[in-house]
């Protein structure tokens, strides 16, 4: 079997079938730049997001976002993994997560609001220090 451009061609039988190019329509292209345009539009939504509550974090508690920062320099490689781990946990199980978040943060607002600035702190340290090294691994 041979493929020569858009077509296959058969030594057995010599037979050529021509690939199908599916065009999209105009309705299902609308709808497909549609899902692009909100992607992009949601993309950019959640990083204000993530800047407001950094912010927010950094204005109510200064000092543990400073200490998760450092963390986050010191054990970035750990930082990262135990993001990755809670981003898992969220995903699979969003109902439970949502629930049992939503009680300790109540039951415990002081100790919610320092926890979620040293995390917050920590990913943006550990954040920085990746793409530092990944400049000067590209430098190099």
């Amino acid at each position: 079997m041979h493929l020569t451009g858009t077509s296959v061609i058969s030594t057995e039988n010599l037979t050529v079938a021509p690939q199908i190019d599916v065009v999209p329509t105009e309705q299902n292209g609308k709808i497909a730049s549609k899902s692009t345009l909100l992607a992009k539009i949601w993309s950019v939504a959640k990083k204000a997001i993530k800047i407001l509550v950094n912010i927010a974090l950094y204005y109510l508690n200064p000092s543990m976002y400073a200490v998760g920062f450092i963390i986050g320099v010191i054990w970035d490689k750990k930082t990262e993994e135990t993001l990755q781990k809670i981003q898992l946990i969220w995903k699979n199980q969003t109902q439970t997560a949502h629930v049992l978040l939503t009680l300790g943060a109540i039951l415990s607002m002081h100790i919610s609001l320092a926890a979620g600035s040293i995390l917050c702190g920590a990913e943006l340290g550990s954040s920085l220090s990746l793409s530092s090294q990944l400049m000067s691994s590209l430098r190099s």
